[in-house]
């Protein structure tokens, strides 16, 4: 029965991540992927991955945190244009997700989820979107999905399978259209 509830929360919250990104305003953005996180550390205390449940709670948290930037993109306590390893914030999310690592240690799968989680901090701390999709493609997107099939957390590996696809096709969009035009 645990599985079935693990895989009910886990298809609200891919259906919310995905809806998430139709969103313009990166503040709503933001909200739907926070309830979004919380919707999957709940997937994944239902299947017994406590790893990935805890880098989702802080993951909810880490975005909260980006909410709450200023329009030059410093949180409270830092200068104008702090680059993210000279980010106290930056550490303490770093620190808090290789604290899970430690913790919640069961295995070399156990640490996909504070790895992946710490990458990602540094991809959002530094607020480049072309940045961001290169690290999700290419590593925060992979890590998750092999963490997803070993938790056999279905509806989290459709949601990584979408946002690699995602991903791609923004790059098509964005550049090997521009790139064609140049081409002509």
């Amino acid at each position: 029965m645990s599985f079935i509830i693990s895989q009910v929360f886990g298809t609200v919250a891919a259906c919310i991540i995905v809806s998430s990104f139709q969103f313009k305003d990166v503040r709503r953005l933001l909200i739907m992927q926070t309830v979004s996180s919380v919707l999957f550390a709940l997937q994944f205390v239902f299947l017994g991955a406590y790893a990935g449940c805890v880098c989702n709670v802080i993951g909810a948290l880490l975005r909260i945190a980006v909410y709450f930037r200023d329009k030059n993109g410093a949180l409270p306590g830092e200068k104008r244009g702090t680059a993210p390893l000279a980010s106290v914030w930056f550490w303490g999310f770093c620190l808090a997700f290789a604290v899970v690592g430690a913790i919640t240690y069961d295995g070399i799968v156990s640490l996909i989820p504070p790895v992946a989680m710490i990458i990602f901090t540094y991809a959002i701390w530094n607020a480049d979107a072309v940045f961001i999709r290169k690290m999700n493609f290419f590593i925060c997107s992979p890590m998750w999905l092999t963490y997803n099939i070993c938790s056999l957390a279905v509806a989290g590996i459709l949601t990584e399978v979408f946002n690699m696809l995602s991903v791609a096709v923004s790059w098509y969009r964005f550049f090997a259209g521009k790139n064609r035009k140049k081409a002509e």
